[in-house]
């Protein structure tokens, strides 16, 4: 693995990421003694070597490998040290470590300040871009572990999150994620403002040595603000376009899991239930003259509250027993919803006219998903495969609603009353068997069949339109494929096909008939070069929504690591022909049409990333991102950025970053350039 490969974390042992072992070191001598993980990799400790501004520690996660002969000892327990060992084992003090990076950031935009909102959304200002802290207990201390980190306080987009662990006693943790997206770009109607939160808290307890208990509690909660575009008032002929509608909408969600999970005699099995509690509150309105009439005006404001609430379940099992190996998982959930909306509108057709609209409705939803795998090993060289998925959702709907027109000029009142049944169904079973042989040490052949069915029913949407789909069974069979080849030292060559496949579990007008993928890649690596290329193809077609994508990408990568100096360079080519016809979009008619939408282009990206170290205490670093589009839309962003920090005191350093992004849109006014100075300081403790 490169994260092993390199010198500096060869010569450092596992201590260099994972901190003080001691703990595991004494578990692993002493004779039957408990084995004990490894403590996690912290961001603090991937500070150390590498200079990026986000540290991702999950990235370097590896198996256990026996150190290079050069790696600094471990403590030998048989040399005395067990003693000291002990010793820490029963202490109840806490060892403490944490991380600050903190800083400035000044911003210059010259164009649209607008799109840079919608791309970028980071303004002037102080900002706390990294707090970690970290307390490991002592053997006898009351927690293992306290943890406490955030992430860039002061921007739209932030988080923090806590833990607290005992081994094999408990594990509590709790976060708090806030997400803000604007979608600010010209147009008639393109207007979003939508803030998101979501908070989470998760508890586990060890009942004994095999069973655990474990409940969580997640609450998200979502307030936006859309300008929309809407078809005019239905009673108007010919009905107008209204641009600028005003549509704020509210959502907030609450989903609380409750279960157990254990190892009983060798089969590793979850049982849980949960229950979704979802609260939905959608508006809109608009208010101008009259088309007919501009004396009088042309108004519109409706207001919906939906409630989804209702249990579900999970269940897994797993077992591994050598020859052969199996796992299990199912989800089941039963969810009511409730619709309640009321709507007044006014207008001038050939007179006055004022409508009122009341609507309610409800419905209940039942859904299996239901997934299995198993590996069976026939001789040390030979595995077959098996992977099923199955989906089961049944939909009923009922809608009631009624519309009252008054016509104040000719003292006359209409009342339309529309009762709807709406049922839906989906049925998806999609499965593969394949057989994986080593026909060498080096080579490894795949080879199988697989299918997928799905059955769908859907209320129809014009009862008097013959060729309106309502229901139907598409089917899909292929082969399923693949090698991987390690023709020669620090050379390997994958290749994978899956021609079929409904691709998806959505009730929507994608769902293909035909899906094909095939992707492969070429890489070499070593010590101080890597070096890769790929391909992907992506195919997927539905006559009867006249939807299709065809999609392909390459690219090269290239990687050198020595001494001092790290260079990453990437180039990826991808092309794409999608479109669907849909009625999202109207042709300028009384009658609504569908109309075809979708995208036809070519989209370049090249990546590189230089860093240096010239001298102990300096690093410096260089990153660029250009991409540039070609087609039904002509694009291209330039993004880069060049860094420079000094270590100033010990375990301190000061830095300077600065970054420049170039938006250009052919014929657009979206048009911008941002430059962003960031002057910071890191500690480490």
């Amino acid at each position: 693995m490169v994260l092993l490969q390199r010198a500096d974390a060869a010569i450092r042992s596992c201590t260099a990421c994972h901190g003080d072992l001691t703990r595991h070191v004494t578990y692993e001598a002493q004779p039957n003694g408990k084995a004990l993980p490894v403590p996690q990799v912290t961001a603090i400790a991937c500070a150390e070597c590498h200079r990026e501004s986000e540290y991702l520690p999950a990235a370097g996660r590896h198996v256990a490998e026996p150190l290079p002969a050069s790696a600094a000892k471990l403590p030998d327990p048989t040399a005395g040290v067990l003693q000291t060992l002990d010793r820490r084992a029963s202490s109840t003090g806490f060892q403490w470590s944490g991380l600050l990076d903190f800083g400035y950031r000044f911003v210059n935009i010259k164009g649209s300040e607008d799109n840079y909102d919608t791309d970028i959304n980071l303004s002037d200002g102080v900002r706390l871009h990294t707090i970690e802290t970290r307390l490991l207990g002592g053997g006898k201390a009351f927690a293992n572990e306290l943890s406490l980190e955030a992430h860039d306080i002061g921007d739209p987009n932030w988080d923090a999150r806590t833990r607290l662990k005992r081994e094999n006693d408990y594990e509590a943790g709790a976060s708090y994620q806030r997400y803000s997206y604007q979608y600010l770009a010209t147009g008639d109607f393109h207007r979003v403002n939508l803030e998101s939160t979501l908070q989470d808290y998760s508890t586990e307890v060890f009942l004994s040595s095999d069973v655990r208990a474990f409940y969580s509690f997640a609450r998200s909660n979502d307030e936006g603000f859309w300008l929309t575009q809407r078809i005019g008032n239905r009673n108007v002929n010919v009905q107008p376009y209204i641009d600028g509608v005003q549509n704020p909408r509210d959502y907030e969600s609450d989903t609380s899991t409750a279960g157990l999970s254990g190892n009983l005699g060798g089969w590793l099995w979850t049982a849980a239930a949960d229950y979704i509690d979802e609260r939905g509150l959608d508006q809109f309105s608009y208010d101008q003259p009259a088309p007919a009439n501009p004396a009088f005006n042309d108004s519109e404001e409706f207001a919906s509250q939906t409630t989804l609430r209702g249990p579900g379940a999970k269940f897994a099992l797993s077992r591994d027993m050598g020859s052969w190996s199996f796992d299990f998982t199912g989800r089941f959930a039963d969810h009511s919803r409730i619709l309640n909306g009321t709507g007044q509108s006014a207008g001038f057709d050939v007179t006055q006219f004022t409508t009122s609209t009341t609507a309610e409705g409800s419905g209940t939803a039942t859904t299996w998903m239901l997934d299995g795998g198993s590996t069976y090993m026939m001789t040390d060289t030979l595995r077959a495969r098996l992977d099923l998925h199955w989906r089961d959702h049944r939909e009923n709907f009922l809608l009631q609603q009624t519309v009252v027109t008054t016509l104040p000029a000719l003292g006359t009142q209409q009342t339309v009353v529309t009762n709807l049944d709406q049922r839906t169904t989906q049925q998806i079973l999609d499965g593969a068997v394949a057989l994986e042989w080593d026909l060498t040490k080096m080579l490894t052949l795949t080879l199988g069949f697989g299918g997928a069915r799905e059955s769908l029913s859907v209320p129809s949407l014009d009862l008097n339109d013959p060729n309106d789909y309502r229901s139907g069974t598409v089917r899909d069979r292929g082969l399923v494929a693949g090698f991987d080849w390690r023709f020669a030292d620090n050379w390997r060559l994958r290749g994978d096909l899956r021609d079929f496949g409904q691709d998806g579990v959505y009730l929507n007008e994608l769902a293909p008939e035909k899906a094909r993928i095939v992707s492969g890649n070429l890489s070499y690596s070593q010590k101080t070069l890597r070096a890769a290329t790929f391909f992907k193809h992506r195919y997927i077609d539905n006559q009867v929504s006249d939807h299709q994508l065809d999609y392909y990408a390459t690219g090269l990568h290239l990687g050198v690591t020595k001494n001092s100096l790290s260079l990453d360079a990437d180039y990826t080519f991808a092309h794409t022909d999608t479109s669907t016809l849909t009625n999202f979009y109207f042709d300028p008619d009384p009658t609504p049409r569908a109309t075809y939408v979708g995208f036809v282009g070519d989209t370049h990206t090249v990546a590189t990333t230089f860093a240096i170290e010239p001298s102990a205490g300096l690093h410096w670093e260089l990153t660029a991102v250009w991409t540039d589009t070609i087609g039904s839309t002509d694009l291209g962003t330039m993004d880069w950025r060049a860094g420079m920090r000094v270590d100033v005191v010990i375990n301190g350093a000061a830095g300077v970053e600065y970054r420049q992004i170039k938006y250009r849109e052919d014929g657009s006014s979206d048009n911008y350039e941002a430059n962003l100075l960031w002057l910071y300081w890191r500690q480490t403790f």
